[in-house]
């Protein structure tokens, strides 16, 4: 239950402050197997945005009452059903996540961030309506498929607490915000790239929950880009990520988010600033991109894949403590051919245990240990064909303490 909730609260939706569609405006972009239920980019909203004051008492018309929460930055408002204690956790990660975007960014947000947090999905529908005035039609695709939901002109974000609750640390904001943060900077209608923009996203995102291995979106892309299951090009535009995230799942983010950090890598984070800002000046993006690598997008694009392959480590197993049920040691194999059975032996003092097992569709897999087994050092060894890697681990058994891992910016661009 706990994966399927992750895999929910990953997805973020940009939402271009809308009105309305006509009767005759073209169909919503709509994905194969309800991943992404519906994503329309509809026609701006006109008029003057209106007042905190005018926004809350428009929902409290609607039936939905949400209060002020006092945050060092920005400005919070949450339903009233929502705790005490999730109220101050929400408000610490709010400003953790402006300060540090404002730090990696080097500018601060204009306007500051509003977030707007539901209880529940039927509020969470209902207020995107009221809010950013878009169609109960695009409401519903994105409450069915989102946990976050942004409206870039007025850096107002809409949180469904019921899919991003159990998420520790929280990280949704996060994300949404710096997809804000990027469009400030870059111009509102800047045509990135959806690998960039979603790249530089989950970027900052996987900062704040890395654990145990910093490549895992890399073996992740080196897995797909093998067998041309993804493309860095096939992540380019609206349409083209919404495809190719209909058969990728969450996995399309893995693949944006190496592709930002190579990029990074390049260029450093001023790099990736400068490229922002000369979008903004009116400059294509190829151009800009040309200016500040020397390259061309289609160059980078149609190595990218190699790069990914010279840099993908071999087979090697991770750890992180305290991250299973009970405070066990979860360990995740990498690396390893596809689809392939592969035998897993744990060794320790008085302890021994072996089994096979089957490795998923980017040969890995993952368990977690602690709960059957004394304190004390054990060797994970897990062997499959002519690959094989192990690795010593500590295990406190149920007791085992939990960590919180935080990564900079650009784990490949250290």
């Amino acid at each position: 239950m706990r994966r399927g909730i992750s895999a929910l609260v990953t997805l973020a939706a940009l939402v271009f402050g809308t009105a309305p569609a006509a009767a005759d405006a073209a169909p919503c972009v709509e994905s194969p197997r309800g991943f992404v239920v519906t994503l329309c980019l509809a026609v701006p909203l006109a008029g003057s945005v209106p007042s905190a004051e005018a926004r809350l008492h428009d929902l409290e018309r609607a039936g939905i009452r949400l209060g002020e929460v006092e945050t060092g930055e920005g400005a919070l408002y949450v339903e009233a059903r929502i705790g005490t204690a999730d109220r101050a956790a929400i408000s610490t990660a709010q400003e953790r996540d402006i300060r540090a975007l404002e730090l990696d960014f080097a500018r601060r947000f204009d306007p500051p961030p509003s977030v707007y947090v539901f209880a529940v999905p039927g509020t969470f529908e209902l207020g995107m309506i009221v809010l950013f005035r878009i169609t109960p039609a695009m409401a519903r695709g994105i409450a069915l498929g989102h946990g976050g939901a942004l409206d870039v002109a007025t850096v107002s974000v809409a949180l469904d607490w019921h899919a991003v609750r159990l998420e520790r640390p929280l990280t949704v904001i996060r994300h949404e915000l710096t997809h804000a943060m990027v469009h400030q900077i870059a111009g509102r209608d800047a045509q990135l790239p959806a690998w960039l923009d979603e790249g530089l996203a989950a970027m900052s995102r996987q900062g704040l929950t890395a654990a145990g291995d910093a490549d895992a979106d890399l073996a992740v892309s080196a897995a797909l880009l093998a067998d041309s299951r993804a493309a860095l090009a096939r992540l380019s535009t609206t349409e083209s990520w919404l495809r190719q995230s209909a058969a990728l799942g969450t996995r399309s983010y893995s693949v944006a988010r190496t592709a930002a950090e190579l990029l990074t890598q390049d260029v450093g984070r001023s790099g990736i600033v400068e490229l922002l800002e000369r979008s903004a000046r009116g400059e294509s993006f190829a151009d800009a991109f040309f200016a500040v690598t020397g390259g061309t997008v289609g160059a980078f694009e149609g190595g990218f894949a190699g790069r990914v392959r010279t840099l993908a480590p071999s087979a090697r197993i991770s750890t992180q403590a305290g991250s299973g049920a009970d405070g066990n040691l979860v360990w995740t194999a990498r690396g390893f051919p596809p689809g392939s059975p592969a035998s897993v032996t744990i060794d320790g003092a008085a302890y021994r245990l072996s089994y096979v097992v089957a490795l998923d569709d980017l040969g890995a897999f993952s368990s977690a240990f602690g709960s059957t087994a004394a304190a004390g050092t054990y060797t994970i060894t897990v062997t499959s064909g002519a690959s094989s890697a192990s690795t010593s681990v500590w295990s406190a058994g149920i007791a085992g303490e939990t960590r919180e891992h935080v990564r900079p910016w650009g784990t490949i661009a250290r």
